[in-house]
């Protein structure tokens, strides 16, 4: 329909153009072109060659885990189905495991409302740091941003971020904080409500080119499920469509099994969902 060739090398590049070129409020080009887009995908697919079944659908379940497709189906009983698989996008937060068992979660979801493709330009990074006993768990998270756009592009290179912080429903907000490069701080204002049985934080974020800015968010969890002992499940549910931001989680605790008082560290990613489990002495 637009006389194109597009791979994934000029994917991002064809689309800004498209979408931002005699743009104007109302303008439905972006909708159309990706439309149109998504309608080419499924001819290819429908005349796919035996020989690559097996490429596409190990690719398309690799996507599926690191929530790059999402599904939806009006079909109730087969949505709950996807639902139970993770495939839907629906964050589950406060999940039952038991009675000596506490699960833990919490979910980063941004939000660009600057009416630009900045997102492209954006490197995020996380710092969990745990500090747990028996009743009380204390949370500390950083996000660092780093927005890799050249100034010489003005106003979209600006990354424009409401950010969401998706908690359990019982956690108690802090504060949040925002720092810049040379260490200075602001805290900032947030919304909190709560909605589908989980507590969301809200709050603005504005990332100019070739800058850096660190999130720190705090919570605490009041509990007595491990009064007694027992297993503390954590699970970091990454946001749709990121590919894998950078992860480290500090735990620190006198009471686990294994490591003691001494602090438990992972070096990972979020290209999937995150989860450990721990044990605690009775």
């Amino acid at each position: 329909d637009f006389n194109l060739i597009v791979d994934s090398n000029n994917l991002y590049t064809l689309i800004q153009s498209e979408v931002e070129s005699e743009f104007f409020p109302g303008s439905i080009k972006k909708a159309t072109i990706l439309t149109s887009l998504s309608k080419s995908l499924i001819q290819e697919v429908e005349i796919l060659d035996g020989s690559k079944y097996l490429a596409f659908f190990s690719e398309l379940y690799e996507s599926l885990e690191r929530r790059h497709i999402q599904i939806y189906l009006h079909d109730e009983n087969a949505q709950q189905a996807i639902k139970k698989l993770g495939y839907s996008g629906e964050p589950e937060l406060n999940t039952d495991c038991g009675l000596r068992c506490f699960s833990d979660s919490y979910s980063l979801i941004d939000a660009n409302l600057g009416v630009n493709k900045s997102n492209f330009f954006i490197k995020r990074s996380h710092e969990l740091n745990l500090s747990i006993s028996k009743e009380f768990i204390g949370h500390e998270l950083l996000v660092n941003y780093e927005n890799t756009a050249s100034p010489a592009i003005g106003n979209m290179g600006v990354y424009k971020n409401y950010a969401r912080i998706l908690l359990p429903v019982n956690a108690k907000v802090g504060g949040v904080r925002l720092y810049d490069s040379v260490g200075s701080y602001r805290d900032l204002s947030y919304d909190l409500i709560d909605t589908d049985g989980r507590r969301e934080v809200g709050f603005l974020v504005e990332v100019l080119p070739s800058t850096q800015k660190k999130l720190q968010i705090v919570w605490n969890i009041e509990d007595k499920k491990l009064e007694l002992g027992g297993q503390y499940d954590l699970k970091i549910i990454k946001q749709a469509g990121t590919e894998a931001d950078e992860l480290v989680v500090n735990i620190r605790s006198s009471d686990l099994t294994l490591t003691g008082r001494s602090v438990s560290s992972y070096n990972t990613d979020l290209a999937r969902d995150f989860k450990a489990r721990l044990f605690f002495k009775p």
